[in-house]
Formats: structure tokens, sequence, C-alpha cells
């Protein structure tokens, strides 16, 4: 798995890279519209990250849906330390209403992040049916 990120990384920088060179150089508009989505579709998923908290931190969608569709950024930022992660949890918490660290706490333990709770609080029904974070 250490060599696989990497690589795949690398292979979609050169897939980019040459749909650059097709564009210049040929000026093929399905270039156009393929780098559009190749660019577009990751960073609209990133910065549908937020919003989702915000959904979740004010009682309008359950908190499971959301760690399973942003399972791959919330352990992002539950591991790293860097400062893109904080960058990320900045963006999730600024549009919450109530405690700003208790909505990314209810992600992490919907998606099963939390060691100290992984045997009780994941499997609670609580994570499937939405809530607003202060009714907890």
């Amino acid at each position: 798995m250490s060599i696989l990120l990497p690589a795949l990384a690398a292979a979609c920088a050169a897939f980019c890279l040459w749909l650059i060179v097709r564009i210049v150089n040929r000026r093929e508009r399905w270039a156009k519209r393929m780098l559009t989505v190749v660019v577009g579709v990751p960073a609209l998923y990133v910065l549908g990250f937020g919003p989702t908290c915000w959904l979740v931190d004010r009682g309008f969608l359950a908190a499971r849906p959301a760690a399973v569709a942003y399972f791959p950024i919330l352990k992002f930022i539950y591991f790293s330390d860097s400062s893109a992660s904080k960058s990320i949890e900045w963006y999730a918490r600024i549009g919450n209403i109530c405690d700003h660290q208790w909505t990314t706490s209810r992600l992490f333990d919907a998606a099963g992040l939390t060691p100290w709770a992984s045997t009780v609080w994941p499997q609670s029904m609580r994570h499937d049916e939405a809530h607003r974070s202060d009714d907890y």
C-alpha cells in the first residue's frame, strides 16, 4: 500500500500533463473537458466536506452516511497533523452552530476512528438518525 499511493499520484500527474500537452498542441475539446473532470471532481469532493459537516451539525443529515462518504478525508484529518488537515478541519468547523469540536468528533465516531469508543458507539443507532449536535 505504501508504494501504491505514490504510483497512483505519479500516474495521475502524468495523465494531467499529457492532457495539457494535447490541449496546448492540438487544441482538442475533449482533452479540455477531461482535464476539467480530472481536476474538478476531487476538488468538489473536498469542497463538499464543509457543507456536509454543517448539515450534520444542524440535524439535516445523519452522521454515519456522511462519515461513510467522507471517510478518506476524516481519516486524513484524524491521523495527520499537517497544515492541510488542519485547514480542512477548520473549513469543516466554520459553519457549525454548536460546539465546533463536537461535530467532527461525531463524524470520527461514526466512522469508527475513535479507539476508546470503537466497541460501543459506532454500533449506536444514533449515528443513523439526523439530529442536531446540541441534542446529544
